[in-house]
């Protein structure tokens, strides 16, 4: 069996919701993390069915999976996907040498490439594309008891902005920023793609919520990036960034919650009341491009 038909095999006849992208991805499918794959499962349940999937790590390494999945469309003789999520660049924004890094231009090449894949190929006719930024870190703040002070304040941010976690830090929110421009792109071509700003959800949440060091300035400035490690920034805690790194319960909440409400709201024939159930055959299905879906995941370990 090859990657793509172990990637989106199952029981035929529906077309497919495909969840694309790193261990984000694949995570969001674990009861304990209820993300976002769950979250989908459940809201089209009697429409969608859920199953594991193959992992890649960033961008680069995903493209020689992805035409498999076409292949399993084909063979399958599947109507096309309902949507597709693309998920990707938290690993890719990793800085170098780590073995995960791509460059920004071939990440974009990439993320590209993924889109008018699906927007030309016929097994993927009118299907929607949602990509989705990553999110921040969570970078250890410094701890002083004399953070208050302006001349150690200084001191301390430019010790922060010269360290790697900072860096890495502002360069996810940089890819973040790619994977937008990209999807407005084609938004002012076609209807069938759209950007989701996890990032800015995620930023806009923890300046809401998020804690505040014991040890840091006594003023919150909301210019300071939350999870950031700079004097004053707030921190996401473990329910958001359970490792720093990779999304908790609440960090899935919350793109959960816009994911779902993206979908719905740009597209009102993808809610789940819009949709036929699983009784409709196959070719009434694919005339009507809103039968049963079966929710995959194609991520990264």
């Amino acid at each position: 069996m090859s990657d793509g038909e172990s990637a989106i095999s199952g029981p035929p006849g529906y077309p497919k919701i495909i969840l694309f992208g790193d261990s984000l991805t694949e995570r969001s499918f674990e009861s304990v993390n209820n993300g976002f794959g769950k979250v989908l499962t459940a809201y089209y349940a009697g429409w969608a069915d859920g199953f594991p999937g193959q992992f890649r790590y960033n961008s680069t390494w995903l493209r020689n999976f992805f035409m498999g999945i076409i292949g399993t469309l084909e063979s399958m003789n599947s109507c096309p996907p309902l949507f597709i999520t693309v998920f990707l660049g938290a690993n890719d924004a990793c800085l170098p040498p780590t073995s995960a890094h791509v460059p920004l231009p071939e990440f974009e090449a990439n993320l590209r490439y993924y889109v008018d894949t699906i927007l030309s190929h016929p097994m993927t006719k009118g299907t929607k594309v949602i990509l989705i930024t990553p999110p921040p870190i969570e970078v250890h703040p410094f701890r002083s008891e004399t953070a208050d002070n302006p001349s150690v304040q200084e001191s301390l941010i430019r010790s922060v902005k010269t360290g790697r976690g900072y860096q890495t830090y502002m360069s996810k929110k940089l890819y973040a920023e790619k994977v937008m421009g990209i999807a407005k792109s084609y938004q002012e071509q076609t209807d069938l793609v759209a950007g989701l700003d996890f990032w800015t959800a995620l930023v806009n949440f923890g300046h809401e919520n998020g804690k505040r060091s014991e040890s840091g300035p006594s003023e919150i400035d909301d210019e300071i990036l939350p999870g950031s490690g700079l004097p004053g920034a707030t921190s996401f805690g473990r329910a958001v960034l359970v490792d720093g790194l990779h999304l908790g319960p609440l960090g899935y909440k919350v793109l959960s919650r816009e994911l779902l409400a993206l979908i719905t709201e740009k597209w009102p024939e993808l809610q789940k009341e819009a949709l036929p159930l699983q009784t409709q055959s196959l070719e009434d299905d694919c005339q009507t491009h809103g039968a049963s879906a079966e929710v995959r995941k194609v991520d990264e370990r």
